[in-house]
């Protein structure tokens, strides 16, 4: 039996954060999915060329788009490599960026599979 992935965004949470205005968690969301290649790319362009400080950056962001959006998980990691790296720890960043990485790629799946309902009905 396959193992059921928990959903990547806690939509009791995102009900909360936009005070129960569907269409404006709509909004988030689909900002969201459209931002996640982007900052994906970026990420593993600054790592790729140890631009630390872009890394940094765009990790960032990354956290603050997840702490709009309810994205638990992605949130956690991201904010565990903005730690890493103020700490300069970059022994556990590749893990983390993988991890990232993986979180990025369940989202965008997970969404895309349900934006036909507009993200309303979970």
């Amino acid at each position: 039996m396959k193992k059921t992935e928990p959903v990547p965004i806690d939509f009791n949470r995102l009900k909360k954060l936009t005070d129960n205005n569907q269409p404006l968690a709509n909004e988030l969301l689909d900002m969201f999915v459209t931002e996640l290649p982007s900052m994906k790319n970026a990420i593993h362009d600054a790592f790729k060329n140890n631009h630390l400080d872009e890394l940094q950056r765009v990790i960032h962001k990354l956290h603050g788009s997840c702490c709009y959006c309810a994205a638990n998980k992605l949130q956690r990691l991201a904010q565990e490599a903005e730690s890493q790296l103020q700490r300069g720890n970059q022994t556990s960043i590749s893990r983390l960026i993988l991890a990232i990485d993986r979180e990025i790629v369940n989202i965008l799946h997970y969404l895309g599979n349900i934006r036909a309902s507009k993200y309303g009905d979970e």
